[in-house]
């Protein structure tokens, strides 16, 4: 597969800047008429895929999301699609062109695993993974990272339609889970899609966003995102949930523990987190409270309880988890609860 030269694919700080000139934060005011997008891979927008930052609008050292809130990173430069697990990620999800146009460069053949400050030099240079940069006309361009290794199937000067398949999301280059990383560019600016090319508010949507309209109420913004839900029968940890090796929906009565577990994008410290079990009697199995201390882009925890003697017993038991943001940016509290059920037998 031919591509260009690997060495122009690079990242800046959080910034991923894919061969074009370095690009400048939001609130451009461009006059040419602007991209619709739809998403850039195949799934359902909180239901099986999540959006774990957004692109930083802030022109300094500071950092906002286009609703004025904290996820993001200072100089993330797109918006980042992530799904459950890296299970998922082997099973294969699309990554699509979010518009019509043409492919302009690409780059195949990186590795997919997790960086961690101990492995970070070796994606010096080639942070954006293997990537898709696709130009759309007007000065239009968008750029998709961390695809999965070997799964590109798209070549330069490939014209390409909306929705027509690029890869497979991946976690190659500087990536700590499974997500695509979508850049907008126009005339080498990096453009909010959730802003478009102009807004008269400082905080909330541009007056024309770039996604389209369908679009919209499903990328509806919330604070935080509680993604990834589920019952283990051991004590869970966040690598291996992340890895897709708890989510069990059975139970044997004689499974050692019932945990609960939960990893969520986006907590700020003074989030208020309530994770309870249920049994099948309506009792409660185990609860726990907490006030969380710090901010932190990705959060895990569970709760659990260990068997005794006697088997569980059977039946249906719930899972139940609130989170309560008290100050949310939209003013007043925002409060998302999820519940899942888990069968013992």
């Amino acid at each position: 597969m031919k591509a260009t030269p690997l060495s122009h694919l690079r990242l800046r700080s959080t910034v991923f800047l894919l061969w074009a000139g370095v690009a400048s934060a939001a609130h451009a005011q461009p006059t040419q008429s602007a991209l619709s997008l739809r998403l850039p891979l195949v799934c359902q927008p909180n239901v099986d895929c999540w959006i774990a930052q957004y692109k930083d609008d802030d022109r300094g050292p500071d950092m906002l999301d286009y609703a004025c809130g904290k996820r993001t990173s200072d100089g993330h430069n797109g918006t980042d699609f992530a799904i459950e697990d890296r299970r998922v990620m082997m099973e294969g999800v699309p990554v699509v062109a979010a518009a019509d146009g043409s492919v302009a460069r690409l780059r195949d053949g990186v590795p997919d695993f997790k960086i961690t400050a101990a492995t970070r030099s070796s994606v010096e240079g080639i942070e954006c993974g293997n990537g898709v940069v696709l130009r759309h006309g007007d000065d239009w361009e968008t750029y998709y990272c961390h695809l999965r290794q070997g799964s590109i199937v798209v070549h330069v000067g490939d014209h390409v339609a909306a929705g027509q398949k690029l890869g497979l999301v991946g976690m190659s280059g500087l990536a700590s889970f499974p997500h695509v990383h979508l850049t907008v560019r126009y005339k080498g600016q990096d453009i909010d899609p959730f802003v478009g090319l102009s807004r008269a508010d400082r905080c909330g949507l541009g007056g024309q966003p770039l996604w389209r309209g369908d679009l919209t109420p499903l990328l509806a913004y919330e604070p935080f995102a509680i993604y990834h839900v589920g019952f283990a029968d051991n004590v869970p940890t966040s690598d291996a949930v992340r890895a897709g090796d708890f989510d069990d929906s059975t139970l044997p009565a004689s499974a050692p523990i019932i945990a609960l577990w939960a990893d969520i994008f986006g907590v700020v410290s003074d989030d208020v987190l309530t994770m309870r079990i249920i049994g099948p009697d309506g009792a409660k199995l185990v609860e726990k409270r907490w006030v969380l201390p710090v901010s932190q882009p990705m959060f895990f925890e569970y709760i659990g309880r260990r068997r005794h003697d006697a088997n569980w017993p059977t039946g249906k038991y719930l899972g139940e988890i609130t989170l309560v943001r008290p100050h949310a940016v939209q003013g007043g509290s925002f409060e998302k609860r999820v519940v899942r059920e888990l069968n013992v037998r």
